[in-house]
Parts: C-alpha cells; sequence; structure tokens
C-alpha cells in the first residue's frame, strides 16, 4: 500500500484539571500506527478503573482496586446482556456481537422517542451540551497560543 504525504495536523493531546481536582488527558489522532477506529476513553481512581475501547465495543473493562491483590486485575464485562444494559433487549440474545449501525439506529430510536414527547434510554446530548463542549475545545487551542494555562471562566 502507497502511503501519501499528511498535510494535516491531526494530532492533539491537552491537560485538564476539574474542579474537585481531578486530572484529565485528552488525547485524538487518526495517524495512530496500529490502530483502526480506537476512539475510546479510560477513567482511573484510588479505587478502580473504567475503560472503553470502540474496537471491542461489546465489552466494558472494569478494575476494582479495593480486591485483594492476589485476585485484583482488569474484569471484562459483556455488556449484550438484555436484561442488564440499555438498549441491548431491542436486539439480539445474550453475547451476541452488536456493531458499528447499532450505536446510530438506538440515537434514532431516542430521538424520535423525544419527539413524541416520551423519555429517551439516556440523556440526549443537547445545543448547550455542544456549546460547553466548543468552550472546552476554545479553552484547549488558547492554552496552546499563550503557552498557559486557560480557565474556562475565561472562555465565553
Amino acid at each position: 500500500m502507497k502511503k501519501g504525504k499528511c498535510d494535516v495536523d491531526d494530532a492533539v493531546l491537552f491537560l485538564a484539571r476539574f474542579k474537585k481536582g481531578a486530572v484529565a488527558s485528552f488525547e485524538a489522532t487518526r495517524l495512530a500506527t496500529g490502530y483502526m477506529n480506537q476512539n475510546g476513553i479510560e477513567v482511573h481512581g484510588d479505587k478502580g478503573a473504567l475503560r472503553f475501547r470502540f474496537e471491542d465495543m461489546n465489552y466494558l473493562d472494569y478494575l476494582d482496586y479495593t480486591a485483594e491483590p492476589k485476585v485484583r486485575g482488569w474484569t471484562r464485562i459483556m455488556c449484550t446482556d438484555g436484561s442488564a444494559h440499555p438498549y441491548v433487549a431491542n436486539w439480539w440474545p445474550a453475547a451476541h456481537i452488536l456493531g458499528y449501525e447499532h450505536g446510530f439506529i438506538n440515537e434514532a430510536a431516542d430521538i424520535m422517542c423525544a419527539l413524541a414527547g416520551e423519555k429517551p434510554v439516556v440523556p440526549l446530548p443537547d445545543f448547550a451540551d455542544a456549546y460547553e463542549t466548543q468552550r472546552v475545545l476554545e479553552a484547549a487551542l488558547l492554552s496552546a497560543e499563550q503557552r498557559c494555562a486557560v480557565k474556562m471562566s475565561d472562555v465565553k
């Protein structure tokens, strides 16, 4: 396969500190070698951690750090049991793999519920959420330009 020249700056990393002191790192790129669609999220705390990988979307990994050291380790949770997880009861029997398209169909169903005045399975984002997301991205850009931390209260 012939590789072309990359003519876009398609990588970002920024750090954030939350009101109560938690810190976060956000990374995004389409150029990470070895990954095809590795959208993911990891949350680490002093008592445990969660991680989700889009390339393996039927599972959620959980770590209970309060467990005894001899049994402490990542637990893989199969998220396709309709009796325990939202949306899944509308699909296949337990442990049948769900794919990329199912998320969009679930989202469309929630939008239709909201338009009909019904409550969606999970809260839907709105324009206020989008605005706040843009504020965070603007703060990251300003921080990079100014080479210093930027408070969200300074970003309108």
